[in-house]
Formats: structure tokens, sequence, C-alpha cells
């Protein structure tokens, strides 16, 4: 048979040696392209998880410093070190609350280089003339976020804490001021999450070169083999590309929601915290009062203490959700003094309450049930009209107990139905009044943490009823405890 190959190659090079030298050549070209795109996948896979992992990093120091900093702070404390008992508040406060979850060192700066507080108190009153040029860039630009150089001189006392740690410096505003006049600096430990880069590093190191052996040991029939080495790479790369951009959208969205956490917060916090100042002024400056008066004056100040604990709480419970902390701790109980207990502790304004239970016993974590009904009660009071009558239902059959809680309101539109249990949804127009919107998805969460779930349908005869079921008997899957953003998957 006439082979074309023969009359351009010469017939030595068609002998087994030439064909040798063919496979030669291939092989070292394959190589090549082969350790080319081995070589650019791992490092564009690199950066990405660097970036991402900075991106976290920032997102975290951010939000401690704005959620458990910032209040505690006030400008005196920047305008010279903290010492004495003031510091040893702070410093008590921040060891138990803050330097946990990956937090290892916490420092705040003034503009000029001068640390005034950390947790480590032999830094407290130094100043670092050559860190005040990196501070106003903060101040100016915003957050920065940096790997640890733990050979500069302001982190001498830091070499120890980890075997490496990433810096993140956040600008931070005091009193009412909206000027940044204090910078707070994080330090994280990076270790985890370099392990968790190396690995997947190793993972791919490890499969590009068992691609390439293979490559080798099957270098004859290479063209089928290749082929479909190819499209499982391919199929591997997409996968690990998409949980990248789904990484990268959690994180997007998780910063959003932050966005929205505080503002939402800040103006919710703003009416109790003006009402409070003001009694608290009153009851001060004022010694005509008369009895009633200072009694109303104080169930007041009450109420809205109890308005802002309610608000806190729910802002600490979405966070310990978002990071997995808080887990439900089933006990066999019986509902009706939870129920009661719960409800009657939200200030029902000029509502009427009244209860329709009877007595069940259920596997429930008391705390996340009495905090899904006072959530309940207290949505009701915020969003219907004054006088109307709330009710409380307790219903059960052989699998369910079914939690109702019905007002006379204007009731849920039913465009807004399915999301009203998600972060800061609201009702939708100016009747339902204000609210961070966290205290319905709140509800949700633990509904599902205990198996079950939360949702509301309308009322006859108008308003609404907000509905959670919880299963009466929990399958041996489910008894063990689950964590918040656990039951969120599972739904």
């Amino acid at each position: 048979m006439h082979d074309p190959l023969r009359d351009d190659v010469p017939e030595t090079v068609l002998g087994a040696h030439g064909r040798w030298r063919l496979l030669a050549y291939f092989a070292v070209i394959s190589f090549a392209a082969f350790a080319l795109v081995g070589v650019t996948v791992h490092e564009l896979i690199t950066r990405e998880v660097s970036r991402t992992n900075f991106r976290a990093a920032t997102d975290h120091a951010v939000f401690v410093a704005d959620a458990f900093l910032r209040d505690r702070l006030t400008p005196d404390d920047i305008a010279k070190p903290v010492t004495g008992d003031r510091y040893d508040a702070l410093r008590t406060y921040v060891s138990s609350r803050l330097i946990v979850g990956g937090v290892i060192r916490v420092k705040v700066w003034s503009a000029n280089g001068t640390v005034v507080f950390s947790d480590e108190p032999r830094l407290v009153g130094r100043r670092f003339p050559t860190e005040a040029a990196s501070l106003a860039d903060v101040l100016r630009k915003g957050p920065e976020t940096e790997i640890t150089d733990l050979t500069e001189a302001e982190n001498v006392f830091e070499r120890g804490l980890a075997k490496e740690s990433i810096s993140t410096y956040v600008p931070v505003a005091l009193g009412r001021s909206t000027t940044p006049i204090a910078i707070v600096e994080l330090y994280q430990d990076y270790t985890p999450l370099l392990k968790d880069a190396a690995r997947s590093q190793h993972e791919l190191d490890l499969l590009l070169l068992g691609a390439l052996l293979l490559l080798y040991a099957f270098v004859l029939p290479l063209a089928h083999r290749t082929g479909g080495t190819m499209q499982r790479q391919a199929v591997r790369l997409t996968t690990l590309l998409s949980r990248e951009r789904e990484t990268v959208r959690r994180l997007e969205e998780y910063d959003r929601l932050k966005d929205e956490l505080i503002t939402a917060a800040s103006h919710e916090l703003r009416t109790p915290l003006t009402v409070v100042r003001g009694i608290v002024t009153m009851l001060k400056d004022r010694d005509d009062l008369s009895v009633e008066t200072s009694r109303d004056l104080i169930n007041r100040l009450d109420a809205n203490a109890e308005k802002l604990e309610r608000l806190l709480v729910n802002i600490l419970d979405l966070e310990r959700i978002q990071q997995n902390t808080l887990e439900a701790r089933p006990e066999l109980l019986d509902l009706v003094p939870v129920i009661e207990n719960a409800a009657t502790s939200v200030d029902l304004k000029d509502h009427t309450l009244s209860f329709d239970v009877r007595s069940v016993k259920a596997e429930i974590d008391r705390v996340l049930v009495e905090r899904m009904i006072a959530n309940l009660v207290a949505n009701a009071v915020r969003h219907t009209p004054d006088g109307t009558p709330i009710v409380v239902r307790l219903r059960s059959d052989a699998d369910t107990i079914s939690l109702h809680v019905e007002d006379e309101g204007p009731g849920v539109p039913d465009a807004l139905k399915e999301d009203i249990f998600d972060a800061f949804t609201r009702g939708g127009d100016d009747r339902h009044g204000p609210g961070t919107g966290i205290g319905l998805t709140i509800v949700a969460q633990f509904a599902r943490m205990h198996g079950g779930r939360a949702w509301v349908e309308d009322r006859p005869g108008g308003g609404a009823i907000f509905r959670v079921d919880i299963p009466l008997v929990r399958s041996p899957t489910k008894r063990k405890r689950m964590r918040g953003r656990d039951a969120a998957n599972v739904a």
C-alpha cells in the first residue's frame, strides 16, 4: 500500500530509530504544552484563592471593627494611650469577644503612629513613626489587608501567635463624627487558609503529575487516551472555576448583607436610643416629676431598652448563623409555658394578646423557640394598627406541632410571602412601619434548625397568620445538634 509519508520523509527516518525520534519529538512538545498549561492553571487558581482569602479577611475585620469596637472606643481613647481601669475593662472585653474565630491580636492606632490600645499591654503607648504614612493612606482610602511582616519592629510580639498571619487596617469614626480618626488593626491567623490553599495546590499538582505519567505510559494510543484525559481535566477545571465563582458570589452577597445590616441597624437603633437618652435626661434634670409620670417614663425606658436588646440579639444571631457557630440543643419540654413566657415578654403597646394552647411535649431548644415566638409577636405589634388583637395558637397532631401568631393587620401581599423571611425584606409599603427585616429571617432559620419550616398565609377576615411547623418526633438522622448554616443548606 502506498504511504504518502514516505514521499516526504527519508527511509532512515521511517525505521525504528526514526519512529522513536518522532515519538520523542511528540513527547517533548506535548510535555512543554502540558507543563505550560499546568503552570498557568496552577498560578491562576493560586491567585484566585489568595484574592478570595484576602477579601474574606477584610470583610471579617471590617465587620468586627464596626460591630464590636466602634461603640466601645471614644475620642479620648485615641487622644492618648489607654491606661488604668479603662484599659483593663477594654482589654477584658476584647479578649472575651474578639480574640476568637481566627483573630489573634487587636491594635488601635492614632494617626501619628502610636498604639493607643492593644490586648498586648507592652505595645500600648509605643510609637512607630514609619507607620504614620501607611496609616494616613488607610484613613484616606479605606481598609487595607496584607500578609504580616514579622520582621518589622511593630510585630515583635506577634511572632509566636501564628506561623503566618494577615493584618487588616480598618479606619473607624468615633462618636457622632463621620470622619475616621482611628485605625483598628486586626491580626488573623493565616495558617488554616494557607493549609487549605496548599492542599488544593497539592491535589492539583498530583493531578497534573498523574496525567503526565499517563501520557508517557500510554504514548502509542495517545490520541485516544489524551482526548479522554483532556475532557476529564476540562470538566474538573470547570468545576473548580465554578466553585471559585460561587465563592466570590457568596462573599459579595455577604458584603452586601453586611452593608445593609449596618445601615438598617443604624437606622433602627437611632429611635430607641434617642428616646432612652431623652428619658434619662428628664429623670436626671427634673425633680418635680410625679410618681405616675416617673413610672410611665421608666416603663417607656424599659420598653425601648427591650427593643434595643432584641435588635442586637437578632443581629448577633444572624452573624452566628452566617459563621455556622449557632447550634440547636433540644430537650423534651412542655411548650405551653415556653410560648406564654416568650409572648408576654414583648411590649404589646395597645394590643391585646390571647392564647389558644394546650399542653404538648416535644424535643425543642427552649431559647430558640422563645426567640421565634417573641420575634413573631413583636412583628405583629410593629405591623398592625394599635388596639388590634394578637392571638398565639398551638396545634399538634401525631407528627407535627404547629405554632400560629395571628393578627388583624393589613396582611402580606402574595408577591412578598416567599421573600419576607429573607434578611432585610419588609412589608413593602409605609403602613408596615420601620424594621431591619431580620426578625423573620431568624424565625425561619431557627425553624429549620428544628427540622421544620416557617411561612405566612392570609387570615380569614383579614390579617396574617405566621406559622412555624416543627416535627414532633425527629428522625434519628436529625437528632444530632444542627448548626445554623447547615440548617439553611438543608432548606
